[in-house]
């Protein structure tokens, strides 16, 4: 259990690295906010990493979730995803090397490449494990090359360094879990993790090194097919235009005031409870058009209150906003009083889908 919780914290903590850095470097470099265009990179940047860490918590749902409730595959671009890892590992390829006396540079020579069918988040995670195993590899000065190239039906992935190397007893082991040359300092899941990876997209991963002369990983992947379904576009035309008076019960308010945003800009207007209780008693006083509830709330749960706003007006649409909601979803345990389950942390375009959605189905 303790080796497991420690390759969480390793997965959690590479996804976290970017948020922190970058929210670092807008909060303390002068004048930055000036510079909108990197202001929005960076924000991309901290966005990207935020659904990384959280399909890090998803995936504790491996232990018991069944097939069918696997994510999807889509189409992906391994190019797009090799630069939105470049740009997420840098804090700590560059910034925090510098910090240690440690230049490193990243060079890319990305070819035109097919579509892969795959997972994005899975890819960004093996990748940046990739380039964090050649950081540590390089002890003064160095350069890691990342290159794409097609072979016939192959998509090929090269992270190339001029590290330490391995022994060739090391390179034997490398992908065994737990395995680790790092000590205390590592939980030895980062290159099992990039194995297992490879090894649900259908790929292969080669691996050659030698002390002092630095390592080549060679990752291939098939090449998606025209006949591969893809993933459905998602509409844009997504905001329930209607006005609506909205109920809101969460009894975190930070949680409330991230709702508020998302209901102001869409031109919602709303009342807020921090229990169920106060929630149950201002429903039976106003109109609403919705009712969004927590779950784990004390004296009255949101279980319990979507039970008795069901009881009270069937019409009314209910959406339990829970950070239990991809586990209840996984074991099946959406509660039949309400209309829609949306999991904590919230995007704003799964939210307005969600109102949209009731909303057409009452209407």
């Amino acid at each position: 259990l303790g080796q497991l919780a420690s390759g969480i914290a390793h997965d959690f903590n590479n996804a976290l690295m970017p948020i922190m850095g970058y929210s670092d470097l807008l909060l303390t470099v002068p004048n930055i906010l000036n510079d909108l265009e990197k202001v929005k990179k960076y924000l991309e940047m901290i966005r990207t990493s935020s659904e990384d860490a959280k399909d890090v918590v998803d995936r504790l749902r491996s232990f018991y979730k069944t097939q069918s409730d696997k994510e999807a595959f889509i189409k992906v671009d391994l190019n797009n995803i090799i630069h939105q890892v470049v740009n997420l590992t840098k804090p700590r390829w560059k910034d925090q090397s510098l910090s240690n006396g440690v230049t490193i540079d990243i060079l890319t020579d990305l070819n035109d490449i097919p579509y892969i069918n795959g997972i994005e988040s899975e890819l960004r995670e093996a990748l940046t494990n990739l380039i964090l195993n050649s950081v540590d590899a390089i002890k003064l000065n160095g350069i890691i090359i990342l290159r794409t190239y097609c072979n016939g039906d192959t998509v090929t992935v090269n992270v190339i360094d001029n590290g330490c190397g391995m022994t060739d007893a090391v390179l034997s082991r490398c992908f065994d879990p737990f395995f680790s040359t790092k000590g205390e300092d590592g939980t030895g899941l980062g290159l099992s993790v990039v194995y297992g990876v490879i090894q649900r997209h259908k790929g292969s991963i080669d691996v050659k090194s030698k002390p002092g002369e630095g390592t080549t990983f060679t990752i291939s992947f098939p090449a998606l097919k025209n006949d591969i379904k893809e993933k459905k576009e998602q509409k844009t035309t997504d905001v329930y235009l209607k006005p609506l008076h909205i109920l809101v019960v969460d009894d975190d308010p930070i949680v409330r005031e991230i709702i508020s945003e998302f209901l102001e800009k869409d031109g919602y207007t709303y009342e807020f409870s921090n229990n169920g209780r106060e929630g149950l008693t201002k429903f039976k006083s106003n109109k609403f058009d919705l009712v969004i509830t927590d779950k784990a709330m004390p004296d009255i749960s949101g279980d319990q209150l979507a039970s008795i706003l069901r009881e009270i007006s069937p019409q009314t649409p209910i959406i339990m906003l829970t950070g239990f909601g991809s586990i209840m979803s996984s074991a099946g345990e959406i509660p039949d009083t309400v209309d829609c389950l949306l999991s904590k942390p919230l995007k704003l375009q799964d939210f307005r889908n969600a109102i949209r959605d009731v909303m057409e189905k009452y209407n």
